[in-house]
C-alpha cells in the first residue's frame, strides 16, 4: 500500500468518524456544523432565519418550502413542515411551491432558503403569491442581481466556470440558477418582499465556496473558523444575496 493510498484511507476513516460524531450534537451548534464538513453558507442562511424567527415569538406554525429534505429549522426545535417538489428523506409534504396544497393563512410563517433562483420569472411570482397566501409572514433567502450592490449572478457565473474547468462539470444547482435568471431587489419589492439583511461579500463567498469544493469539504472546518473569526467582518458590497421578509400583519394595519 502506497503512502498516498494510506493517506486517503486515513482521511476517509476520519471523515466517517466526524460525520457520526456530528449527529450527537444539535444542528445549530457550530461544532456540529464543522464536523459535518458543510460550507459556511449552508449554516449561516438558516441560522439567520432562526434569529429572525426568534423575534416573532414562540407560538407559530412554519412551512419550510424547498427544504430539500428535513428542514434544518426542525432540527433547531421549530414546529415546521418540510416541503419540497422532489421526493427526499425527511419530507412531510411533497408539493410544488407554485401550487401549495394548503388553505389561506394555514401557517404563521412560510420560509424559503435559496428556492426562488431555481424558478423563472413568472414561476417566482406564482411561488411568492402562494407563500403569501398560505403564510402571514414570509421569510426568504435568495441570491440577487442588480449590477450595483448585489452580484449573485456574477458570483454564480464565476462558480459555474470554476466547477466546470477545475472539477470537470458545472455544479448542478448553480447551473439551474443561471438558466432561470436571478431576481433583483426591485422585482421582489414589487411582490412586497423587503430586504432586511445582506449575506456575504461576493469575494468572501466565492473564496469559501472554491476552497470547500476543492477540498471535498475537508478544509471546511478551517474555512469556517476563518470566516467566523475574520472574514464575516468584511461587510461591504457587492453581496451575493439577502434575506427578505413579507409581513402581512403590517399590511393589515396599514389598510385597517
Amino acid at each position: 500500500m502506497t503512502l498516498i493510498t494510506k493517506a486517503c484511507e486515513t482521511i476517509k476513516l476520519f471523515t466517517e468518524w466526524l460525520q457520526v460524531s456530528s449527529k450527537k450534537l444539535s444542528w445549530n451548534s457550530r461544532i456540529s456544523h464543522y464536523l459535518e464538513l458543510k460550507d459556511v453558507t449552508s449554516f449561516e442562511r438558516y441560522m439567520k432565519m432562526e434569529k429572525l424567527l426568534s423575534r416573532l415569538g414562540s407560538a407559530r406554525t412554519i412551512l419550510d418550502a424547498g427544504s430539500g429534505g428535513v428542514s434544518p429549522l426542525k432540527k433547531m426545535g421549530q414546529q415546521v413542515l418540510s416541503l419540497d417538489v422532489r421526493r427526499k428523506t425527511g419530507l412531510d409534504v411533497i408539493a410544488d411551491v407554485r401550487h401549495l396544497p394548503f388553505q389561506r393563512g394555514a401557517f404563521n410563517i412560510v420560509t424559503a432558503a435559496d428556492l426562488l433562483e431555481h424558478l423563472k420569472f413568472e414561476d417566482r411570482k406564482k411561488a411568492v403569491q402562494e407563500m403569501k397566501r398560505t403564510g402571514t409572514i414570509v421569510i426568504i433567502h435568495v441570491p440577487l442581481q442588480d449590477d450595483l450592490n448585489f452580484m449573485g449572478a456574477v458570483g454564480d457565473l464565476m462558480f459555474y466556470k470554476f466547477t466546470k474547468e477545475v472539477l470537470g462539470k458545472p455544479e448542478e444547482n448553480t447551473d439551474e440558477h443561471l438558466k432561470c435568471g436571478h431576481p433583483s431587489p426591485t422585482e421582489l419589492r414589487g411582490l412586497n418582499l423587503e430586504v432586511v439583511d445582506t449575506d456575504w461579500n461576493l469575494t468572501v463567498w466565492f473564496t469559501a465556496m472554491k476552497l470547500h469544493y476543492l477540498s471535498h469539504g475537508l478544509l471546511s472546518p478551517i474555512i469556517n473558523t476563518m470566516y467566523f473569526l475574520l472574514l464575516s467582518r468584511i461587510r461591504h458590497p457587492p453581496w451575493w444575496g439577502a434575506w427578505l421578509i413579507f409581513d402581512g400583519r403590517t399590511l393589515k394595519k396599514n389598510f385597517a
